[in-house]
């Protein structure tokens, strides 16, 4: 679950989940995360406030799909109706950061490296950086 990020809304923590279904949504409706990031982080607009409670309510519907999926649980559904009534302005930005957060999260691979045993008689052990299978992942889904 270390690719999933939580956000408090109103005394109550929810997960979000920067899904493969999230991620198809969001580069239907703006090519990628950078068409996104432009368009959520241009202020308090109307238009920025309405995007960024989609993303948000989108991350946060997969998040609720993954606990009843995945920990025979259940966690509430947030729409934009509901965020709108819950979020005061100034909690804008700490929004927007847990969306970058939950994007971060579930794009970021992580290699993990034990040394062999005869690790002193070697030239070590160079660090692993991501295989871009992600990266590659995500250019695909921009293309279809």
């Amino acid at each position: 679950m270390n690719r999933l990020s939580e956000i408090e809304i109103g005394g109550i923590k929810y997960l979000l989940n920067f899904s493969v279904q999230a991620a198809s949504e969001i580069y239907e409706r703006y090519g990628d995360t950078a068409g996104m990031q432009e368009c959520i982080m241009d202020g308090y607009t109307e238009k920025s406030i309405a995007e960024t409670l989609w993303v948000l309510d989108i991350l946060a519907q997969q998040g609720a799909e993954y606990v009843k999926l995945h920990e025979d649980g259940e966690q509430l559904f947030l729409c934009t109706d509901i965020l709108r009534t819950l979020l005061g302005i100034r909690e804008f930005n700490e929004v927007r950061a847990s969306i970058f957060e939950a994007i971060s999260k579930s794009m970021t691979e992580t290699v993990e490296v034990k040394p062999p045993k005869n690790a002193g008689t070697t030239q070590g052990i160079a660090a692993l950086r991501g295989f871009g299978f992600m990266d590659a992942f995500l250019q695909f889904l921009k293309k279809s």
